[in-house]
Order: C-alpha cells, then sequence, then structure tokens
C-alpha cells in the first residue's frame, strides 16, 4: 500500500476475509521486544491462514505496537511476552502480559578460620 494501514481499513480488510478474532503474539528483552506472530480466526474458531486474508501482515502489525507501548514493560531488562487478542464481533481487546525478573536471596554464613582449615 502507498499509505499507512488505518485500523478501520485493516477491520474492514479483515472482516472482509472472514476473521473474527486475531491472535497476535509478541516477546523481548534487552531493550528490544517484537511481534511473533499473527493468527486469525473464524468465528468457530478455526484458523484462517494468512494467504487468504488480503492484509499486509508487516502493517499490520505496526498497528499493534502502540497498545503494547502503554502497559507494563515487557521489553526492557529481563523482558516478558504475551498475548494480545482482538474480538472483532465484540470490538474488544485483550492483552495477557507477562514479565520476567531476576530475584536474588542472599544467605550468609559464619565461623572460623580454623574451621576452614582441617590441618590446624
Amino acid at each position: 500500500m502507498s499509505e499507512d494501514l488505518t485500523w478501520q481499513q485493516a477491520l474492514f480488510i479483515l472482516k472482509d476475509s472472514g476473521v473474527k478474532k486475531i491472535l497476535i503474539t509478541y516477546s523481548g528483552g534487552g531493550d528490544e521486544g517484537q511481534i511473533d506472530g499473527i493468527t486469525y480466526f473464524n468465528k468457530e474458531g478455526d484458523e484462517i491462514k494468512h494467504e487468504n486474508v488480503d492484509i499486509d501482515h508487516d502493517e499490520l502489525q505496526d498497528l499493534c505496537y502502540p497498545a503494547l507501548e502503554g502497559i507494563e514493560d515487557w521489553y526492557n531488562n529481563d523482558g516478558g511476552d504475551g498475548e494480545y487478542t482482538i474480538n472483532l464481533e465484540t470490538m474488544k481487546y485483550d492483552i495477557v502480559n507477562n514479565i520476567n525478573y531476576t530475584e536474588q536471596e542472599t544467605f550468609n554464613h559464619h565461623g572460623t578460620i580454623k574451621s576452614l582449615m582441617k590441618d590446624i
């Protein structure tokens, strides 16, 4: 397309292709994140192959990023992953966002040097 795809255009194209639900998976870490995949489903819940949906998938991905920018930080530090579901029948979305983090536990041990040296 010569112009950037808008959500309104995308919704018309997707509905015309029989898409009722979209599942977007994403992941990130170390200051980078990406959309890993987009899956389309029909009314019966069956997957629709990408070649049967007349839309530029890269442009559709670009539309999804702003919603992911406004949620918990899933792409910096230890990162995270999630699923972004759009229901075209109800016109509602759900995002399940998982954040990874490193946990640290500290243990202290005390004793005498003599207890470490068996020769003394």
